[in-house]
């Protein structure tokens, strides 16, 4: 390939430049909710939804858990038959499928969703407490250029 014929992108924006620039590309992680009233599991999984925000904000968790699963940690979880009354509509367990797992640091476990998937996943929540402690987390990111 001759010099000529390469071309590279270039993004001039960063930061929260970029994430404002990039809001309407974005799309929301949550494939799926599935809802159960137990389930039996040896693994652990990320916080994720309400129950995460309410971690990183002041914000009141709710009583059921809520966990987030990659789609290929969902089929095996659901192979195995370890959930109690799976449904689409109601139960003591949120089980939100993502279309990509968490980001954390190479090889770190991460014990609750990022904050900027997290942002991503609620934002169609109308309820104004989260609206509100969503643009909290936005506002306080630390931005890496």
């Amino acid at each position: 390939m001759s010099k000529d014929s390469e071309r590279t992108a270039q993004q001039e924006l960063k930061g929260k430049e970029l994430w404002d620039k990039a809001q309407n590309v974005l799309l929301s992680p949550v494939e799926n909710r599935i809802f159960c009233d137990d389930i039996r599991l040896d693994a652990e999984y990320p916080v994720c939804g309400i129950n995460a925000l309410a971690h990183y904000s002041m914000l009141n968790r709710d009583r059921g858990e809520m966990r987030m699963m990659t789609s290929k940690e969902y089929r095996a979880v659901k192979s195995a038959d370890v959930m109690e009354n799976p449904n689409i509509y109601d139960g003591n367990y949120i089980i939100e499928v993502w279309k990509y797992p968490v980001v954390s640091k190479m090889g770190d476990k991460s014990q609750w969703v990022d904050r900027l998937s997290l942002v991503l996943s609620l934002r169609d929540d109308d309820d104004p407490r989260v609206e509100k402690e969503v643009e909290r987390i936005i506002s306080e990111q630390k931005w890496k250029d």
